[in-house]
């Protein structure tokens, strides 16, 4: 006899405790995992954000409840797919990262975040925030150029802007299932410190990070941030200018706005179940005693 979920749907699966996983990415596939391919628009106009909301209200139902996620490849993707996801089914326990020519390595965030990196909060310099903004950079260094630009967005001079290396932008699959993450964690609190960052600073929203161009090392370094400053950072994108050929100013992803927004897209997806099973009940009504000018009232305020 055929088992009940064989070539059942994700939900059934999941309703029934089967291991089940939910990629962004299509090169992981299989038995048990519904893959959603998350296409970006990284052109300077565009919006992330947006981009990754709009992708979780469409697959939300997908999404809760999966045993394991493959989180989006794309850095600045990857932040905003967790800080929603987190007011949604909270940091995953079994995230899913990829490193190019590497099998997928399975990581608990949660850990991550709650047990490391938030454990190193003791290390950070006492003090009241300095009204400096620090963009940490764990990737490619930011010109001049740009920094007046990400100053200008954020109505601020270009000397408020305090530019703070950590990392050399590349982590291997041995290293992240074994010390590798230490040392993301201790990269991060040795520049930060150096370069005088205090509690009120790391407090006070006025950490910027602009992302290593490794997802999987990019999501590391967001939720170490995360962790150590107790709210998610602002992401700073660049984007290649087709007419010039360099890479631009593009946007400033506010992620913990985005964890915020998290709430708005459950309370939209239970008022769309909900609308759903009236109609289906209208339906039913109607179908016994006709379509009455009532029913299309109620029918019409839904």
């Amino acid at each position: 006899m055929k088992n009940k979920t064989e070539g059942g749907s994700l939900n059934d699966k999941i309703e029934n405790n089967v291991e089940t996983t939910f990629s962004t990415i299509p090169t992981i596939t299989g038995e048990n995992i519904e893959t959603k391919q998350l296409n970006l628009d990284l052109g300077i106009g565009a919006n992330i954000a947006e981009q990754v909301k709009n992708f979780i209200s469409e697959n939300l139902s997908k999404i809760k409840g999966v045993r394991k996620i493959a989180l989006p490849g794309q850095a600045h993707a990857s932040g905003a797919f967790l800080a929603l996801g987190e007011m949604l089914w909270g940091l995953p326990k079994n995230a899913l990262l990829v490193i190019p020519g590497s099998e997928p390595i399975e990581i608990d965030l949660s850990e991550w975040r709650h047990e490391v990196a938030r454990n190193s909060r003791d290390k950070r310099i006492e003090g009241e925030k300095s009204g400096k903004i620090f963009i940490l950079q764990g990737g490619h260094p930011i010109d001049p150029g740009q920094y007046d630009a990400i100053a200008k967005s954020m109505n601020v001079s270009a000397d408020k802007i305090v530019a703070v290396p950590f990392g050399d932008n590349k982590i291997s699959k041995e290293e992240i299932e074994g010390d590798g993450k230490n040392k993301v964690i201790t990269a991060l609190m040795d520049a930060t410190n150096r370069a005088g960052i205090t509690v009120g600073d790391w407090e006070s929203g006025n950490i910027i990070y602009a992302p290593a161009g490794l997802g999987a090392l990019a999501t590391l370094h967001t939720t170490a941030i995360y962790g150590v400053s107790g709210q998610w950072p602002n992401m700073v994108r660049l984007a290649l200018n087709s007419e010039t050929k360099k890479f631009e100013y593009a946007e400033t992803i506010n992620l913990q706005s985005l964890r915020q927004e998290g709430k708005n897209i459950e309370v939209s997806n239970i008022v769309s179940i909900e609308k759903n099973k009236i109609k289906k009940l209208l339906d039913l009504t109607r179908a016994e005693f006709g379509d009455t000018p009532e029913f299309k009232e109620i029918e019409s305020k839904i």
